[in-house]
């Protein structure tokens, strides 16, 4: 995302963007006087920093992957979601308590072997490529 704002971005406009495909959905300039305060969280991603940094920038990636493929298994409101971030209640016509009891039926921390069990065998090959992306650091916390 830092990326795509900053080679989309142009002075006294904001940028809406989309992801998954990317694309620029709107420019629209500020209105006169509108201050932009820029936060920076001060958590460092180390990603480039070698083996061990992007092993575990990656292990996170692919929890989300996985949880998201376990979730569309076991929740049926949510198997026509394209991502996590869309499970948003009203958009799926069910109760908070509804999602979060869905979150709390996800695995608390699968290994390797118990997702290997718990997804579909047609899962195997999307497995392999995101297991390949990290080593092995124990147990995804998938919720």
């Amino acid at each position: 995302m830092d990326h795509a704002a900053i080679t989309t971005n142009k002075a006294g406009y904001i940028t809406r963007m989309g992801f998954f495909p990317f694309r620029v959905d709107g420019i629209v300039q500020l209105p006169e006087g509108t201050d932009v305060v820029v936060v920076d969280s001060g958590e460092k991603v180390a990603k480039s920093a070698g083996a061990p940094a992007r092993d575990v920038f990656n292990h996170k990636v692919a929890t989300y992957e996985l949880a998201e493929r376990i979730f569309r298994q076991i929740w049926r409101p949510e198997s026509n979601v394209e991502h996590l971030r869309y499970l948003v209640p009203h958009r799926l016509g069910v109760s908070p308590s509804e999602v979060y009891q869905a979150v709390a039926n996800l695995p608390n921390c699968p290994s390797r072997r118990q997702l290997r069990g718990l997804l579909s065998a047609r899962d195997g090959n999307e497995l392999d490529r995101l297991f390949g992306t990290h080593a092995n650091l124990g147990a995804l916390r998938a919720r």
